[in-house]
């Protein structure tokens, strides 16, 4: 009964495992977008520049509804326009995305947009935006090992922030800016 157990449980496993490689979208040119509930995995360096069409602006990865983004140890660089990662969709409720590094997100007028959402940011790197995260209207930002350095404005921005073991240094504003709620362990926050 031991072994059949054993064998059930590595059924299982793998199962889950060929489950969740399915739901993964590789992401290889900027402007892609990672529907409800996707997964998208990086898998080289994206390099964004401004379109001669609307928006007018580099745009690096759409995130929509619990859309997670894995960059993997890659970086979406931008030209000084635009959003690298931009979270949620028109016209729907309150919204949800994850990031999850290794990575660095660089060059964009904000790291990470969303508006009135929550975003949650692991292990990653946001330098030399305008802002490194800017989530206003009400939106929440749940941070893990997050830097944002060098950025011309804010560092973090967001309605609600809540963070630990966070660097935030460099910043033309603010280290990390929050109007609501704001609970940091670990920050490290020099020369904003």
């Amino acid at each position: 009964k031991g072994r059949e157990m054993r064998s059930l449980s590595i059924i299982a496993l793998v199962a889950l495992v060929a489950a969740r490689s399915a739901a993964a979208v590789d992401l290889t040119e900027w402007g892609q977008v990672i529907q409800k509930g996707e997964v998208g995995e990086l898998r080289d360096d994206l390099q964004c520049v401004r379109r001669p069409t609307w928006p007018f602006s580099a745009q690096g990865v759409y995130l929509y509804q619990g859309a997670t983004l894995r960059l993997n140890g890659f970086a979406i660089a931008g030209d000084d326009s635009g959003v690298g990662i931009e979270c949620g969709s028109a016209g729907v409720g309150p919204n949800r995305c994850t990031i999850e590094g290794p990575g660095e997100v660089r060059g964009f007028y904000a790291g990470v947009n969303c508006g009135g959402c929550r975003v949650v940011a692991r292990t990653v790197i946001f330098r030399a935006n305008t802002n490194g995260i800017y989530i206003p209207l009400s939106g929440r930002l749940v941070a893990e090992n997050v830097v944002a350095i060098d950025n011309v404005e804010e560092g973090i921005w967001a309605q609600s922030v809540r963070a630990k073991d966070v660097e935030a240094s460099r910043n033309g504003g603010s280290g990390v800016n929050s109007f609501d709620r704001l609970r940091v362990r670990g920050l490290t926050a020099l020369a904003n």
